[in-house]
């Protein structure tokens, strides 16, 4: 595997999944539920600092004892900690079913292949140029998020700032996650019917057949 055809394989598919319409349409779908929850979000954290401002009136007008605590601006990303994950995981999915076997469909992959490029050339740099869009499908969302949180006059801490960029690196890895499965399948399938049905059947057990299992257990 030489490094400069993994870098034009990785480039050619950063590039069409940047122009493709259905990427696109899913980030769209991602970007609009996430600033909707994001906006719910900022509803919570505006109440809840609203009672806090309340309770340290008492507390200086001597009708309250204990002080309560602040209230902090995590509470915004609560509403995304199942959101975000799950949608980005039908964007991941939808990325990569199909990038094998939409080759081997339109008998593209043998001419691919009939040039001085190696197999595992290809599927890592369809990787790489997968992993690249996804990571900047979540950089595109965190950055809306953000420019939300100070349009609202809401300004981090920076430890609420780090744990939020933290929150974004776990988001990327599990999609990476989900988009590995999804490229598996798209690997193994002989058509992107079935890779699709088998990396969504992957997504649903994960996503409500091992928490379910889990709770089971403890019980």
């Amino acid at each position: 595997m030489e490094a400069k055809g993994l870098f034009n394989v990785a480039r050619k598919e950063f590039s069409d999944h940047l122009t493709s319409r259905k990427f696109i349409l899913i980030l769209a779908l991602f970007l609009i539920i996430s600033a909707v929850a994001m906006h719910q979000g900022i509803g919570d954290y505006n109440n809840r600092l609203e009672s806090y401002k309340e309770q340290i009136s008492q507390v200086e007008e001597g009708e309250q004892s204990y002080m309560p605590e602040k209230p902090s601006i995590l509470i915004i990303f609560q509403r995304m900690r199942w959101q975000m994950p799950f949608l980005g995981a039908i964007l991941a999915i939808a990325m990569g079913f199909d990038l094998i076997t939409r080759e081997k469909e339109s008998r593209s992959l043998k001419s691919l292949l009939s040039h001085p490029v190696y197999r595992d050339e290809i599927i890592n740099g369809k990787a790489v140029g997968g992993i690249l869009a996804l990571a900047f499908a979540v950089g595109i969302a965190f950055i809306i998020l953000v420019a939300m949180l100070l349009l609202f006059s809401i300004v981090p801490s920076m430890d609420e700032f780090w744990r939020i960029a933290l929150f974004g690196a776990v988001t990327v890895l599990c999609l990476l996650t989900y988009f590995s499965i999804a490229l598996m399948a798209s690997t193994i399938s002989k058509d992107s019917g079935r890779a699709l049905m088998g990396a969504f059947v992957i997504l649903l057990i994960l996503s409500f057949g091992v928490p379910m299992l889990g709770e089971m257990v403890v019980i």
